[in-house]
């Protein structure tokens, strides 16, 4: 962690978090580090169990969904931690199937390679369009997402 110190030391750098404080803090209470959004918000759900998904493809079968227990964390990549417990295998499910792959196409978020990149709003989105118009069994109930900024680490080697 970086003391705040160090980090506000640089004028440009502390002008844009003051500037966006409200943005990164999320509707949550102060607390003394919210400077450090991106570098510590995989490690604060580390103790919960969630489910990782990579966050590059061109196919289904491209897609790697791991269930990570409840202690370990992950370096990078999106991870999803549901409100109501959805069950792992609901998700994989709705993930792993061509129509999440066809709407990742919509939002023409290409890459080289033919694959496409998308975020954790993209994926909680379309879950929950898909609970909601399958009037699933867990419709009408919200799905936590969180991010981390770069590649899976261990969980697919």
């Amino acid at each position: 962690m970086l003391p705040k110190d160090i980090v506000f030391a640089e004028h440009q750098v502390a002008v844009h978090l003051e500037a966006h404080k409200e943005d990164l803090l999320k509707g949550r209470p102060e607390y003394p580090t919210w400077y450090e959004y991106g570098r510590t918000q995989a490690l604060l759900d580390v103790a919960r169990e969630k489910i990782a998904i990579n966050s590059l493809c061109r196919t289904e079968k491209d897609l790697k969904i791991e269930l990570v227990k409840a202690g370990e964390g992950l370096y990078s990549g999106l991870y999803i931690i549901t409100d109501y417990n959805i069950p792992f295998e609901v998700i994989k499910s709705i993930l792993i199937n061509p129509d999440f792959i066809a709407y990742i196409k919509l939002l023409k978020k290409y890459k080289s390679g033919g694959y496409y990149t998308y975020n954790s709003k993209d994926v909680e989105q379309y879950i929950n369009s898909y609970l909601t118009n399958n009037d699933h069994i867990y419709a009408h109930k919200s799905t936590v997402f969180e991010s981390c900024p770069d590649l899976f680490l261990g969980v697919y080697l």
